[in-house]
């Protein structure tokens, strides 16, 4: 039940037109299902430890 109420919080956002940011993503097994769910962002050690602000920067420049 749990799963699909996440699921249709994903769908909602979407139809709205904003994206749902998965937060505290800790492990690729998380990381799937989350995937599986709709999660299009996400954000959490697995994909990123935290960085300076100056290097964050360096980052989203690459990025954008």
């Amino acid at each position: 039940a749990g799963r699909e109420r996440v699921k249709r919080l994903v769908q909602i956002a979407a139809a709205f037109g904003k994206p749902a940011t998965a937060e505290g993503v800790e492990n690729a097994v998380l990381r799937g299902v989350l995937t599986e769910l709709g999660f299009k962002f996400a954000q959490g050690f697995s994909l990123q430890s935290p960085v300076a602000s100056v290097d964050a920067e360096k980052l989203a420049g690459r990025v954008l």
